[in-house]
């Protein structure tokens, strides 16, 4: 197990991702569902 703490943030970032997307597929969770139920577009679109 490498020490969190040695790793650079990009490495950091990628693990998250992966155990984000881990989650998701495992839960049958999309993308876009995902973004929906945390509202996003709508925020997004608020910017414009």
């Amino acid at each position: 197990m490498d020490d969190i703490y040695m790793l650079a943030d990009t490495i950091i970032f990628n693990r998250i991702g992966g155990n984000l997307k881990a989650a998701r597929l495992k839960q049958n969770i999309t993308q876009p569902s995902l973004a929906d139920a945390a509202d996003i577009f709508t925020f997004l679109s608020e910017e414009k």
